[in-house]
């Protein structure tokens, strides 16, 4: 049996060196934390500074990869598509399928070229002479020269 058990000074000093007990140990795990972000983040500048020329290159590979990858575009089908240069369109029409451009610098305006027919009831107009005339227009239309149609 413990004869200081009902002894406060006891109890209060024991919450104390408890307090204290657990701070100390907060205080390694933060210090060791820190230790291994400082050992962490100084080697990762050192293989940069080591390696600056493989991560740039690396970097302009990445890059010159998304813009090969984002140059695809897919034309569907009974579609055709014209290639822009900077805005200014060229002779070049693509047909169905995949086609491929440089993103920053061309694009590719795609046309729905199938055969559409328009039908028209009842165009009511007056001529000269304020004689009304009614007609009825039905016309099939397509698409054929990409180049004049922009």
């Amino acid at each position: 049996m413990n004869p200081f058990k009902k002894d406060k000074r006891y109890i209060y000093n024991d919450a104390i060196a408890t307090g204290l007990a657990a701070l100390f140990a907060i205080s390694i795990v933060i210090g060791g934390a820190f230790y291994l972000l400082d050992i962490v983040v100084t080697t990762i500048i050192n293989f940069v500074q080591s390696n600056l020329n493989q991560i740039f290159l690396l970097l302009i590979s990445a890059l010159l990869l998304s813009l090969f990858i984002l140059g695809f575009q897919v034309i569907k089908i009974g579609h055709k598509g014209i290639l822009l240069n900077f805005g200014k369109r060229t002779k070049t029409i693509f047909e169905e399928g995949i086609a491929w451009a440089l993103p920053p610098f061309q694009e590719i305006l795609e046309v729905d070229c199938t055969q559409r027919f328009l039908n028209k009831k009842n165009i009511r107009f007056n001529i000269n002479s304020f004689i009304p005339v009614e007609i009825n227009v039905s016309a099939y239309y397509y698409v054929s020269n990409l180049y004049n149609f922009f």
